[in-house]
């Protein structure tokens, strides 16, 4: 008791208004203060370059986006991407408006969109796409790139797709979609069925897709 009273007289001796004690706590939120501001330098610093890399990051998404909405409606073959379940991630100007008649195809499948399209025309005016969904399951199957002919009624008009279809792979190499490309071959199959006609030749689906595999399709302008 003795020694704290002697402590707190001392004290009062050497600063009687408390005025060190004061400046003494000043001093210390001053240097907790200027760490605070070192530290928030810092992090102002690493927030810049973190916006400057998103800004650049955006301006290349905005440019590759550009260029996949040109291509999106420059390209007159089909071309599309399916999860492996089958519903679409991707589907360009030319499947859109010539095959699958939707505009938001995302997230369907094809039995989805030809059940709507029949609805639209009637089951006699869409035939197409029958055996779309096995050739998927096949690519899926073998893991490798393939070639298939897809035909059928499409709002009327017959339609022959010369369809060459693989898969996609994420970093690991795991399989997590489709992709498709799909031309439109139906000018060269009727001229195909034409010659068999005029040279007596019985007309098969065996013969045509021999008469294919020895034929090549030149763009047509």
């Amino acid at each position: 008791m003795a020694l704290s009273l002697f402590t707190r007289l001392k004290d009062f001796i050497v600063d009687p208004l408390g005025v060190n004690k004061v400046i003494g706590h000043m001093n210390a939120s001053a240097s907790m203060l200027q760490g605070d501001i070192l530290h928030t330098n810092r992090r102002t610093e690493e927030l810049t370059k973190l916006f400057h890399s998103f800004g650049e990051r955006m301006e290349e998404y905005m440019l590759l986006k550009s260029v996949q909405e040109a291509l999106d409606c420059s390209i007159p073959d089909m071309f599309w991407v399916k999860d492996k379940e089958g519903k679409y991630v991707i589907a360009n100007c030319a499947i859109r408006n010539g095959l699958i008649f939707d505009d938001n195809p995302y997230g369907k499948d094809d039995r989805q969109l030809a059940s709507a399209e029949i609805e639209r025309v009637g089951a006699e005016n869409h035939t197409f796409g029958s055996i779309c969904g096995n050739s998927d399951d096949e690519v899926l199957k073998h893991e490798k790139p393939m070639k298939f002919n897809e035909d059928g009624l499409v709002r009327g008009k017959y339609l022959m797709l010369q369809v060459h279809k693989n898969v996609v792979r994420n970093k690991k190499g795991e399989v997590i979609a489709t992709v498709g490309v799909g031309r439109d071959i139906t000018y060269e199959i009727t001229k195909l069925r034409e010659i068999l006609e005029i040279t007596s030749c019985a007309i098969t689906k065996e013969k045509i897709q021999e008469l294919m595999n020895h034929y090549h399709f030149e763009d047509r302008t």
